[in-house]
């Protein structure tokens, strides 16, 4: 068991890398959408990590202890301080700063309200999330646009390690739990790695749905 201490400096550490990636991802996916003269909307933004919230979902408690997309209300809500104690987990497992991480978890969530958006999210399925992955591919890079992009997918298949892993909070202090779950919604590691580094490297056209993107152009613009 790791334990990690999250200090108010890590947690508002996180809230600035979520502010400063809202704006690219907004405009990559209006951008991406509006190439294929398909209506979009963007998803709302809430942190969680001081009182909780109301959503269209259901309450959502203060420590969430997670990310997650609720499409009733098209609304992303985060814990920024789940977020800052993974950012510190893989860090300290990459030998990284891992700031790609809040920013790689929200464009995995905006992955679900681009699918929400192209109304095709169905359930939760393995496809649907590993589809996400490959939007958070496709978003972390065009935030990021690192001179280094094998050392960020470094960081990414260490996030992508310790996702589906137990964060327990106890008091000030994070506990981690390596338990490397390969079944669930999510799908295994080797597919949700490849997944998001096929969108990462070959941006939208690589993801999943791209027989969705083609059969909704084909409705609005038949050749």
């Amino acid at each position: 068991m790791l334990a990690y201490h999250v200090t108010a400096l890590d947690v508002a550490r996180v809230e600035e890398s979520i502010r400063n990636a809202e704006p690219t991802l907004t405009k990559l996916w209006a951008r991406t959408f509006a190439d294929r003269r398909l209506p979009y909307k963007d998803p709302h933004i809430v942190s969680v990590s001081a009182n909780g919230a109301a959503s269209g979902c259901g309450r959502v408690p203060f420590n969430l202890n997670n990310a997650f997309y609720c499409r009733l209300d098209h609304t992303i809500y985060y814990d920024a301080i789940f977020l800052a104690a993974l950012r510190r987990v893989v860090a300290d497992q990459t030998g990284r700063p891992a700031d790609q991480v809040p920013v790689a978890t929200l464009a995995h969530e905006w992955g679900h309200a681009v699918q929400a958006n192209l109304a095709n999210l169905e359930g939760i399925s393995r496809l649907v999330e590993q589809d996400a992955d490959c939007y958070a591919g496709v978003g972390l890079r065009e935030i990021s646009h690192a001179p280094d992009p094998e050392g960020e997918l470094a960081v990414m298949e260490g996030f992508y390690r310790l996702a589906s892993d137990r964060l327990d909070h106890d008091g000030s202090q994070w506990s981690l739990a390596l338990h490397f779950a390969d079944s669930g919604a999510h799908g295994n590691l080797f597919d949700r790695l490849i997944a998001f580094k096929d969108g990462y490297r070959k941006g939208v056209a690589a993801c999943q749905a791209q027989d969705r993107w083609r059969s909704l152009l084909d409705k609005v613009a038949p050749n």
